[in-house]
């Protein structure tokens, strides 16, 4: 059983349970180095994590995994320390990074940032390539959508990704659906054979355009998870868990089974407390327990999988209590963002992105929290998270003419820099933007001067004895 606010048991990323060091700057990227976590996998004796900062995915042994253990596979990159590399192949990058699923055989992951999934098989050397992409039509395009109309073949913005019994699964959060591919594609840009959450394969308003949710609609779902037979979705936007109990027989436009968050399948209320989710973005089901991320800074822990609707959560981690959502000082008990969800059987996995970390718990173990936090903070009004969906840095379109935008989030005051440098490594563009305190903002990425090409984006903020890189993200620019 989980207590409230109950400690990790160690931690990824850090070395220690009250670190929270970044990527970048004075860090050197190594294989015991995270940031920004996102989606996670535990399966066939590994634990998949994706990294955005370091433009990768790390993999690490289950066996013998402890406080500070490093990976021992790195997918996008040639070497653990290894960032923003010329010369890779398309089928070797990566770019954003967001969920990642494992069987044992095939490892897939939701490359956000180009509009794709890119599958891997083991065992995996240096600077492994994909073998199969979905979501474009070869490994070097990555236009959202392929540049035009959704359709089964497409993709925008994917969030999560699943393998089960041979399918792959992949929630397309910008064009609020989830798409199936009953087998593993035996071919790039392979259209998936059906679809949840839209009517058909060309539809993809929010909610099928309703004024309220159904049980057949979704609002830019996020992380998704298999068991067995069953599907979960965190459909963000709708604030709740969706469950689809019979997943080798659903058809197009299925209405889902079970909603956990809401009292009914066309709520949509949004709220911190023990019976809502401010903004659910990952899920996992350990046969027993049932865990949902919340970018209040929480996951909610049923100890049983819930029979009907509006059943309430038995416990909370990364808060005192339910309806707390500020996650204070970095400790064993604190979550930011928990971004991904994932397990072994004994073990719970949570990407706390804020953190720049992966927690780990066991069933059970840990001590309640003895927070001492000041004041309960609610959410900013602008949800910063739910725009950025846990990352640090985005830039939009991509690829863009002319010119994008730069979204990003300072978790702490001080003088910001944007750079934007060629992928020769030079820089092509600074941009001092002073001195901020801590939020979420957006500042236009001049493309004059700038030829065609790619380009990788730099956030970095002053620290004493020089600067710290906050994220970076591989922009196109097309004229």
């Amino acid at each position: 059983m989980f207590s409230n606010g109950q400690a990790a048991d160690y931690s990824l990323g850090q070395v220690d349970l009250t670190s929270r060091v970044g990527e970048g700057g004075a860090v050197t990227i190594t294989a015991q180095t995270l940031g920004s976590p996102l989606g996670l996998w535990a399966a066939g004796g590994m634990l998949f994590v994706s990294d955005p900062a370091g433009l990768r995915v790390l993999g690490y042994p289950l066996a013998g995994l402890g406080q500070d253990s490093p990976a021992t596979v790195v997918i996008g990159q040639s070497s653990a320390t290894a960032v923003g590399e010329v010369g890779l192949a398309w089928s070797q990058q990566l770019n954003s990074v967001y969920g990642v699923a494992y069987d044992g055989a095939n490892l897939a992951v939701a490359d956000s940032g180009w509009n794709r999934v890119t599958l891997y098989a083991p065992p995996f050397g240096s600077a492994p390539a994909a073998y199969r992409v979905l979501g474009q039509p070869d490994m070097s395009s990555f236009a959202n959508n392929q540049g035009g109309l959704a359709s089964a073949s497409t993709l925008e913005n994917p969030h999560g990704v699943a393998l089960a019994g041979g399918k792959v699964i992949v929630s397309d959060m910008s064009n609020n659906r989830i798409l199936i591919w009953n087998g593993i594609p035996a071919s790039d840009g392979q259209a998936a054979d059906l679809v949840l959450g839209q009517p058909d394969m060309t539809s993809t308003t929010a909610n099928q355009g309703l004024a309220a949710p159904t049980a057949s609609t979704l609002n830019q779902p996020a992380g998704i998870y298999t068991y067995g037979d069953m599907l979960f979705v965190a459909d963000s936007r709708n604030a709740r868990i969706l469950v689809w109990k019979h997943l080798s027989t659903l058809t197009t436009d299925q209405p889902a089974d079970l909603v956990l968050g809401q009292a009914d399948f066309v709520s949509a209320v949004a709220a911190a407390d023990a019976g809502h989710f401010y903004d659910p973005v990952s899920v996992y089901y350990d046969g027993t327990h049932v865990f949902a991320g919340d970018l209040a800074n929480r996951v909610l822990v049923w100890n049983s999988l819930p029979a009907v609707p509006g059943v309430f959560a038995d416990a909370v981690l990364g808060e005192a209590n339910f309806s707390a959502t500020s996650p204070g000082p970095v400790s064993p008990n604190t979550v930011v963002e928990p971004l991904g969800l994932g397990g072994d059987g004994t073990t719970l996995f949570v990407s706390s992105d804020g953190e720049n970390r992966v927690l780990a718990y066991t069933c059970g173990g840990g001590a309640p929290a003895a927070h001492g936090r000041g004041p309960k903070a609610s959410p900013s009004p602008d949800k910063a998270g739910l725009a950025l969906q846990g990352k640090t840095l985005l830039v939009y379109p991509n690829p863009a003419r002319g010119q994008g935008t730069a979204l990003f989030r300072l978790n702490a005051d001080g003088p910001a820099v944007l750079r934007i440098y060629s992928m020769d490594g030079s820089l092509a563009r600074q941009m001092e933007l002073g001195e901020l305190p801590a939020g979420q903002y957006s500042r236009v990425l001049p493309g004059e001067g700038l030829a065609s090409g790619l380009y990788l984006v730099q956030l970095s903020q002053a620290v004493a004895g020089g600067q710290r890189v906050l994220g970076t993200f591989k922009w196109a620019l097309v004229r």
